[in-house]
């Protein structure tokens, strides 16, 4: 399989509430994962020391299960 190359320019949003990255305020309490494209952050941040944190909070999170609710899309659930 070949990827094609995109020659398009790429921007990207990082979002702060009250001092912290909106991604960890979402993977911390389970409503989202530490997935995709993981840029440097504008204040000087090296990209893997964020990743690193966010899959700290990401398996917190899981350990505590989402605030959707464990278990809230159960197999049997999506069935019918």
């Amino acid at each position: 399989m070949r990827v094609a190359a995109v020659k398009e320019r790429r921007y990207y949003v990082l979002v702060q509430v009250n001092q912290r990255w909106l991604d960890e305020i979402l993977i911390g309490k389970g409503l989202a994962r530490g997935k995709g494209v993981r840029p440097n952050l504008p204040n000087g941040q090296n990209w893997r020391v964020h990743a690193d944190k966010l899959d700290a909070l990401e398996a917190e999170a899981k350990k505590r299960g989402s605030e959707l609710g464990a278990g809230r899309y159960r197999k049997r659930d999506r069935e019918g």
